[in-house]
């Protein structure tokens, strides 16, 4: 009874398919459900990041920014 309703709906899919390609495409995945329907599996993915960036006081900050400015402008230090 199965392999009759199969051949009379086949041509009647690939009929249907000449005009809408989602026709053949539910035939594939009902008569070859393992090749065509995939395996149902979800695939999650979530991100995150954490910057820790240096935490200097504002002492060495000044520090630093003297030397920069000596060496921007050519002073040579000590």
């Amino acid at each position: 009874m199965r392999g009759h309703g199969r051949l009379r709906a086949l041509p009647a899919i690939k009929a249907a398919g000449e005009k809408d390609w989602r026709a053949w495409d539910g035939w594939l995945k009902l008569t070859h459900p393992a090749e065509y329907r995939g395996s149902g599996a979800k695939i999650e993915v979530s991100a995150s990041a954490n910057a820790n960036l240096p935490v200097i006081s504002e002492e060495k900050l000044r520090e630093l920014q003297e030397i920069r400015r000596r060496l921007l402008s050519g002073e040579k230090s000590g």
